[in-house]
Protein backbone atom coordinates (compact mmCIF):
# COMPACT_ATOMS: atom_id res chain seq x y z
CA UNK A 1 0.00 0.00 0.00
CA UNK A 2 2.82 2.41 0.88
CA UNK A 3 4.37 1.79 -2.55
CA UNK A 4 1.07 2.63 -4.24
CA UNK A 5 0.84 5.86 -2.25
CA UNK A 6 4.43 6.74 -3.14
CA UNK A 7 3.86 6.07 -6.83
CA UNK A 8 0.68 8.14 -6.75
CA UNK A 9 2.47 11.08 -5.14
CA UNK A 10 5.35 10.75 -7.59
CA UNK A 11 2.95 10.75 -10.54
CA UNK A 12 1.18 13.84 -9.26
CA UNK A 13 4.50 15.59 -8.73
CA UNK A 14 5.69 14.80 -12.25
CA UNK A 15 2.32 16.03 -13.53
CA UNK A 16 2.81 19.26 -11.63
CA UNK A 17 6.35 19.77 -12.85
CA UNK A 18 5.37 19.23 -16.48
CA UNK A 19 2.52 21.72 -15.97
CA UNK A 20 4.51 24.23 -13.93
CA UNK A 21 4.34 26.38 -17.04
CA UNK A 22 0.73 25.90 -18.11
CA UNK A 23 -0.79 26.93 -21.43
CA UNK A 24 -1.78 30.56 -20.87
CA UNK A 25 -4.56 32.67 -22.31
CA UNK A 26 -3.24 34.30 -25.52
CA UNK A 27 -4.30 37.71 -24.22
CA UNK A 28 -1.97 37.33 -21.23
CA UNK A 29 1.09 36.51 -23.34
CA UNK A 30 1.27 39.76 -25.27
CA UNK A 31 4.20 41.94 -24.15
CA UNK A 32 3.11 44.32 -21.41
CA UNK A 33 5.75 46.94 -22.09
CA UNK A 34 7.08 46.49 -25.61
CA UNK A 35 4.90 48.18 -28.26
CA UNK A 36 6.80 48.10 -31.59
CA UNK A 37 4.24 50.28 -33.34
CA UNK A 38 5.02 53.11 -30.90
CA UNK A 39 8.80 53.16 -31.34
CA UNK A 40 10.57 56.36 -32.33
CA UNK A 41 13.40 56.63 -34.82
CA UNK A 42 16.70 55.26 -33.42
CA UNK A 43 18.62 57.65 -31.20
CA UNK A 44 22.35 57.74 -30.46
CA UNK A 45 23.08 55.23 -27.68
CA UNK A 46 26.49 56.71 -26.88
CA UNK A 47 24.95 60.03 -25.89
CA UNK A 48 22.13 58.58 -23.83
CA UNK A 49 22.88 59.76 -20.32
CA UNK A 50 20.15 57.62 -18.83
CA UNK A 51 21.66 54.38 -20.14
CA UNK A 52 25.14 55.44 -19.09
CA UNK A 53 23.89 56.33 -15.61
CA UNK A 54 22.05 53.01 -15.36
CA UNK A 55 25.18 51.10 -16.34
CA UNK A 56 27.23 53.00 -13.76
CA UNK A 57 24.66 52.27 -11.09
CA UNK A 58 24.37 48.57 -11.96
CA UNK A 59 28.16 48.29 -11.94
CA UNK A 60 27.98 49.02 -8.20
CA UNK A 61 25.93 45.86 -7.66
CA UNK A 62 28.35 42.98 -7.17
CA UNK A 63 25.87 40.31 -6.17
CA UNK A 64 22.25 39.64 -5.31
CA UNK A 65 20.54 36.88 -3.41
CA UNK A 66 16.90 35.86 -3.05
CA UNK A 67 16.51 33.43 -0.12
CA UNK A 68 13.01 32.47 -1.27
CA UNK A 69 11.14 32.53 -4.57
CA UNK A 70 7.60 31.24 -5.06
CA UNK A 71 6.93 29.85 -8.54
CA UNK A 72 3.30 30.26 -9.51
CA UNK A 73 1.15 29.08 -12.36
CA UNK A 74 -2.33 30.08 -13.48
CA UNK A 75 -3.75 26.82 -12.13
CA UNK A 76 -5.91 27.46 -9.05
CA UNK A 77 -5.72 23.79 -8.03
CA UNK A 78 -1.97 23.31 -8.23
CA UNK A 79 -1.20 26.75 -6.89
CA UNK A 80 2.22 27.79 -5.62
CA UNK A 81 3.81 24.47 -4.87
CA UNK A 82 7.34 25.13 -6.08
CA UNK A 83 9.83 27.26 -4.20
CA UNK A 84 13.38 28.26 -5.01
CA UNK A 85 16.47 30.07 -3.82
CA UNK A 86 18.66 32.18 -6.10
CA UNK A 87 22.14 33.65 -5.79
CA UNK A 88 24.09 35.58 -8.41
CA UNK A 89 27.58 37.03 -8.20
CA UNK A 90 28.92 38.83 -11.23
CA UNK A 91 29.68 37.75 -13.76
CA UNK A 92 29.54 33.96 -13.95
CA UNK A 93 28.58 32.71 -10.49
CA UNK A 94 24.92 31.68 -10.40
CA UNK A 95 22.88 29.16 -8.43
CA UNK A 96 19.17 28.37 -8.37
CA UNK A 97 17.77 25.49 -6.34
CA UNK A 98 14.14 24.50 -6.86
CA UNK A 99 12.12 22.58 -4.27
CA UNK A 100 8.77 20.83 -4.04
CA UNK A 101 7.07 19.43 -0.95
CA UNK A 102 9.11 16.26 -1.54
CA UNK A 103 12.46 18.02 -1.38
CA UNK A 104 15.00 19.32 -3.87
CA UNK A 105 13.86 19.02 -7.48
CA UNK A 106 16.35 20.96 -9.61
CA UNK A 107 19.80 22.50 -9.41
CA UNK A 108 20.80 25.10 -12.02
CA UNK A 109 24.13 26.84 -11.69
CA UNK A 110 27.38 28.15 -13.08
CA UNK A 111 30.82 29.19 -11.92
CA UNK A 112 33.92 30.55 -13.62
CA UNK A 113 34.50 27.27 -15.48
CA UNK A 114 31.22 25.44 -16.16
CA UNK A 115 27.44 25.67 -16.04
CA UNK A 116 25.21 22.78 -15.04
CA UNK A 117 21.67 21.47 -14.69
CA UNK A 118 20.22 18.64 -12.62
CA UNK A 119 16.66 17.48 -12.00
CA UNK A 120 15.46 14.62 -9.86
CA UNK A 121 12.74 13.84 -12.41
CA UNK A 122 14.98 13.56 -15.48
CA UNK A 123 15.94 10.30 -17.11
CA UNK A 124 18.74 9.52 -17.23
CA UNK A 125 19.13 11.07 -13.80
CA UNK A 126 22.48 12.79 -14.10
CA UNK A 127 24.20 16.11 -13.79
CA UNK A 128 24.33 17.80 -17.20
CA UNK A 129 27.20 20.26 -17.58
CA UNK A 130 29.45 22.05 -20.07
CA UNK A 131 32.27 24.54 -20.19
CA UNK A 132 31.31 28.11 -21.00
CA UNK A 133 33.31 28.00 -24.23
CA UNK A 134 31.13 25.07 -25.36
CA UNK A 135 27.93 27.04 -24.82
CA UNK A 136 26.71 26.85 -28.42
CA UNK A 137 27.33 23.10 -28.60
CA UNK A 138 24.97 22.23 -25.78
CA UNK A 139 21.61 22.67 -27.58
CA UNK A 140 20.22 23.88 -24.26
CA UNK A 141 17.37 26.28 -24.97
CA UNK A 142 17.31 29.80 -23.62
CA UNK A 143 14.68 30.04 -20.84
CA UNK A 144 16.43 27.82 -18.29
CA UNK A 145 20.03 28.47 -19.14
CA UNK A 146 21.95 30.11 -16.26
CA UNK A 147 23.27 32.81 -18.59
CA UNK A 148 19.73 33.92 -19.47
CA UNK A 149 18.42 33.58 -15.93
CA UNK A 150 21.08 35.84 -14.46
CA UNK A 151 20.23 38.48 -17.07
CA UNK A 152 16.56 38.70 -16.15
CA UNK A 153 17.46 39.53 -12.54
CA UNK A 154 18.20 42.98 -13.96
CA UNK A 155 21.45 43.96 -12.24
CA UNK A 156 23.84 43.63 -15.19
CA UNK A 157 25.10 46.46 -17.34
CA UNK A 158 23.97 46.69 -20.98
CA UNK A 159 26.57 46.35 -23.71
CA UNK A 160 25.74 49.32 -25.92
CA UNK A 161 28.18 48.42 -28.70
CA UNK A 162 26.15 48.08 -31.89
CA UNK A 163 22.89 48.63 -30.03
CA UNK A 164 19.92 50.51 -31.45
CA UNK A 165 18.12 52.72 -28.95
CA UNK A 166 14.54 53.91 -29.31
CA UNK A 167 12.01 55.90 -27.30
CA UNK A 168 8.57 54.45 -26.69
CA UNK A 169 6.70 57.18 -24.91
CA UNK A 170 8.75 57.70 -21.75
CA UNK A 171 10.34 54.25 -21.90
CA UNK A 172 13.72 53.44 -23.43
CA UNK A 173 14.07 50.45 -25.76
CA UNK A 174 17.47 48.88 -26.50
CA UNK A 175 17.72 46.41 -29.39
CA UNK A 176 20.71 44.23 -30.24
CA UNK A 177 21.52 41.49 -32.71
CA UNK A 178 23.03 38.56 -30.83
CA UNK A 179 23.38 34.80 -30.99
CA UNK A 180 21.23 32.53 -28.85
CA UNK A 181 22.73 29.88 -26.56
CA UNK A 182 22.03 27.48 -29.44
CA UNK A 183 24.05 29.63 -31.85
CA UNK A 184 21.10 31.05 -33.79
CA UNK A 185 20.96 34.76 -34.72
CA UNK A 186 18.38 36.56 -32.61
CA UNK A 187 17.24 40.03 -31.65
CA UNK A 188 17.48 40.87 -27.97
CA UNK A 189 15.40 43.74 -26.62
CA UNK A 190 15.43 45.49 -23.25
CA UNK A 191 12.70 47.82 -21.99
CA UNK A 192 13.95 50.31 -19.41
CA UNK A 193 12.19 52.62 -16.98
CA UNK A 194 14.18 55.89 -17.18
CA UNK A 195 12.91 57.10 -13.80
CA UNK A 196 13.75 53.99 -11.79
CA UNK A 197 16.77 53.20 -13.98
CA UNK A 198 15.52 49.63 -13.95
CA UNK A 199 14.67 46.89 -16.42
CA UNK A 200 10.99 46.34 -17.14
CA UNK A 201 11.32 43.65 -19.78
CA UNK A 202 13.75 41.30 -21.49
CA UNK A 203 12.71 39.85 -24.86
CA UNK A 204 14.32 37.53 -27.38
CA UNK A 205 12.96 37.41 -30.94
CA UNK A 206 13.88 35.39 -33.99
CA UNK A 207 14.94 37.41 -37.02
CA UNK A 208 11.48 36.87 -38.54
CA UNK A 209 9.96 38.79 -35.62
CA UNK A 210 8.53 35.81 -33.74
CA UNK A 211 8.93 35.86 -29.97
CA UNK A 212 11.16 33.21 -28.38
CA UNK A 213 10.94 34.15 -24.71
CA UNK A 214 10.09 37.15 -22.57
CA UNK A 215 10.66 38.05 -18.94
CA UNK A 216 8.75 41.06 -17.64
CA UNK A 217 9.12 42.64 -14.21
CA UNK A 218 5.66 43.35 -12.82
CA UNK A 219 6.90 45.00 -9.64
CA UNK A 220 10.16 46.11 -8.06
CA UNK A 221 11.74 46.37 -4.64
CA UNK A 222 13.58 49.59 -3.87
CA UNK A 223 16.78 48.96 -1.91
CA UNK A 224 18.57 52.23 -1.23
CA UNK A 225 18.76 53.73 -4.75
CA UNK A 226 18.40 50.42 -6.61
CA UNK A 227 15.31 48.79 -8.05
CA UNK A 228 15.39 44.99 -8.30
CA UNK A 229 12.67 42.53 -9.37
CA UNK A 230 9.86 41.64 -7.00
CA UNK A 231 7.66 39.75 -9.46
CA UNK A 232 8.87 38.36 -12.80
CA UNK A 233 6.53 36.90 -15.41
CA UNK A 234 8.19 34.56 -17.89
CA UNK A 235 6.66 33.41 -21.17
CA UNK A 236 8.30 30.82 -23.40
CA UNK A 237 6.52 31.29 -26.73
CA UNK A 238 7.93 28.22 -28.47
CA UNK A 239 6.26 25.92 -25.93
CA UNK A 240 3.42 28.35 -25.05
CA UNK A 241 4.34 28.11 -21.37
CA UNK A 242 4.14 30.76 -18.67
CA UNK A 243 5.28 31.13 -15.07
CA UNK A 244 5.34 33.85 -12.44
CA UNK A 245 8.16 34.19 -9.93
CA UNK A 246 7.48 36.02 -6.67
CA UNK A 247 10.91 37.06 -5.43
CA UNK A 248 11.18 37.55 -1.68
CA UNK A 249 13.64 39.35 0.63
CA UNK A 250 16.38 40.37 -1.84
CA UNK A 251 19.86 41.01 -0.43
CA UNK A 252 22.24 43.24 -2.40
CA UNK A 253 26.02 43.14 -2.07
CA UNK A 254 25.86 40.86 0.93
CA UNK A 255 28.14 37.95 1.80
CA UNK A 256 27.47 34.79 -0.22
CA UNK A 257 29.08 31.51 0.77
CA UNK A 258 31.50 30.33 -1.92
CA UNK A 259 29.98 26.86 -1.71
CA UNK A 260 27.07 28.20 -3.77
CA UNK A 261 29.34 28.13 -6.81
CA UNK A 262 30.47 24.56 -6.29
CA UNK A 263 28.79 21.87 -8.34
CA UNK A 264 27.57 18.89 -6.33
CA UNK A 265 29.38 15.61 -6.79
CA UNK A 266 26.75 13.51 -8.55
CA UNK A 267 27.44 9.88 -9.36
CA UNK A 268 26.46 10.28 -13.02
CA UNK A 269 27.54 13.24 -15.14
CA UNK A 270 26.87 14.02 -18.80
CA UNK A 271 28.91 16.57 -20.73
CA UNK A 272 26.48 18.57 -22.89
CA UNK A 273 29.08 19.12 -25.59
CA UNK A 274 27.31 17.40 -28.49
CA UNK A 275 24.69 15.74 -26.28
CA UNK A 276 21.08 16.00 -27.52
CA UNK A 277 18.84 16.49 -24.47
CA UNK A 278 15.27 15.26 -24.20
CA UNK A 279 12.24 17.53 -24.29
CA UNK A 280 11.65 17.13 -20.56
CA UNK A 281 15.21 18.32 -19.98
CA UNK A 282 14.50 21.45 -21.97
CA UNK A 283 11.23 22.23 -20.21
CA UNK A 284 12.29 21.91 -16.60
Amino acid sequence: MSRIIYLTISFLLVFFILHAFLTPNPETTKPLYLKPEQLSEPIDSTDNNILLEMNCRNAMIKNIRYPEIIMQTDDVILGSQLKATLAYEKKLNFRMLIYSFLGEESDIGSNSEIFWFWSKRMRPQALYYAKHEDLHKTRLKTPFHPMWMKEIIGVNEIDLNGALVFKQGELIIVSQRKFSVMGHPIIRIYVIDPVKLAFLGHYIYNLDGSLVVSAEVLNHYKINDYYVPKIIQIYWAEENLKSKWIMQCPILNGPIDASNWECKDFEYKINLDGYIPTKSFLIF
